[in-house]
């Protein structure tokens, strides 16, 4: 939807999302910076090799219509 230029802006310059995963406690302090990095990242590894495997039990049993 955005040109490119736009795209890079928003992904690398300016990470809006960097906001949603990282804790305040971690900023502030109150809990390992470590921890806040590794957990969400590990949480999104978890649910795209649960959908991945999802995906293909899906396809298992696939029969096209043939039209």
């Amino acid at each position: 939807v955005y040109p490119g230029w736009t795209q890079m802006l928003l992904l690398v310059l300016v990470p809006f999302a960097t906001a949603n995963f990282i804790p305040v406690s971690a900023v502030s302090g109150r809990w390992a910076m470590g921890s806040a990095l590794l957990w969400p990242g590990l949480a999104a590894v978890i649910c795209v090799a649960v959908a991945w495997r999802l995906w293909d039990l899906a396809f298992l049993h696939y029969e096209s219509t043939g039209s």
